[in-house]
């Protein structure tokens, strides 16, 4: 559960960042999550049984690591409009 739950703020975070600087498009957003979810469940069956742990872990990983990079490169920016 704790890696799931790292993945998914963290990719709320990206979600939100390409909504916000997409000019609003849902659409865009909605592409984004999809091409994510795709990808995901490409590398899924690399993962079976007690490594699936390691599966959530390695999401969480990436998601915080582009959510992160968003922060660092466009802090300033980052404030509310």
């Amino acid at each position: 559960l704790g890696p799931y739950l790292v993945a998914t703020i963290a990719s709320a975070v990206v979600t939100n960042w390409i909504y916000f600087n997409g000019r609003e498009s849902a659409f865009l957003a909605w592409m984004v999550h999809t091409a994510a979810n795709t990808a995901g469940q490409s590398f899924m069956p690399l993962f079976g049984g007690e490594s699936r742990v390691t599966y959530f872990w390695v999401l969480a990983a990436v998601n915080v690591g582009v959510a992160a990079a968003i922060v660092l490169l466009n802090g300033r920016e980052l404030r509310a409009r």
